[in-house]
């Protein structure tokens, strides 16, 4: 399956980027009408990025090769460094390289690692993977949350009324490098009591750098408002492109406001992978 990221710069910026092993291939192309400079960089450590191409024009489809002195894996991303007018689209895709005359490769478990296909090999990608989270919170910033209540219930977090904007932390305790995170979800339920509670849901992602972690949204997230009957949580936001990879770590950020008699008891949050 190929993986392409296509960004329409209007201002400058960066796209996502794409995962490239080493000695596996990548195209770009760059479309539009535009004054503006565009750039295909790539990095192994979401720090220092190195320069494939760059122009001022467009750009029929290119080739480049991941071959370098090592067995690296590279991120690729497109940016445009200088914008002046109009729309400057700059896509990139990879490319799965054939290996010829290869047969499937089967574990000893009988289960389908790479499949032969067209004189060539694809790797197996179990999409749409649903991973629940039920334990590994803790009270965030803004307190008011209850972890781990004295009750006979397993629920992840409970937030009591009368509570504004408590933050809760929720740890990501697993994930593959290369997986790519798809969906991030939540399932609770709000007790109204007639009043306003709100929930909003984020998956996060703190990358390592030199001068200490960054910290940013991955995705737009998740708002719930339940104004005058209690409300089943079980919502999710689909659409996100994410691969993990190993300078990040990942965790998703609960913020509850809760009015009088209501209160919010959530069961668990989950991610969707697609895992590679």
């Amino acid at each position: 399956m190929t993986t392409t990221v296509s960004k329409a710069y209007t201002a400058t910026g960066n796209s996502a980027a794409i995962a490239v092993k080493d000695k596996n291939s990548l195209t770009y192309v760059v479309t539009g009408t535009f004054v503006g400079t565009w750039v295909v960089e790539y990095t192994w450590d979401q720090t220092n990025y190195f320069e494939i191409a760059t122009g001022t024009s467009t750009q029929t489809s290119v080739t480049w090769e991941n071959s370098r002195n090592d067995t690296r894996q590279v991120w690729v991303r497109t940016r445009c460094s200088a914008y002046t007018s109009g729309t400057l689209t700059a896509a990139i895709a990879d490319v799965k390289d054939p290996i010829p005359e290869v047969d499937d490769v089967i574990d000893n478990d009988g289960v389908t690692l790479l499949a032969a296909k067209d004189e060539g090999y694809t790797t197996i990608r179990r999409v749409d993977q649903q991973y629940l989270i039920t334990s590994g919170a803790k009270v965030g910033g803004t307190a008011g949350a209850v972890v781990d209540a004295a009750n006979d219930k397993g629920s992840l977090v409970k937030v009591p009324a009368s509570q504004t904007a408590s933050t809760v932390v929720v740890k990501v305790p697993f994930l593959k490098v290369g997986w790519i995170i798809t969906g991030v979800g939540i399932i609770g339920q709000i007790e109204s009591g007639g009043n306003t509670a709100t929930v909003d849901c984020i998956l996060r992602a703190q990358t390592a750098v030199a001068a200490g972690l960054t910290d940013a949204a991955i995705g737009s997230g998740i708002t719930q408002v339940s104004v005058t009957a209690d409300t089943v949580i079980d919502d999710e936001e689909t659409g996100l492109s994410h691969t993990v990879i190993d300078t990040e770590g990942y965790y998703i950020l609960l913020t509850v406001t809760t009015a009088a008699l209501t209160d919010v008891d959530v069961q668990g949050v989950y991610l969707t992978v697609t895992e590679v």
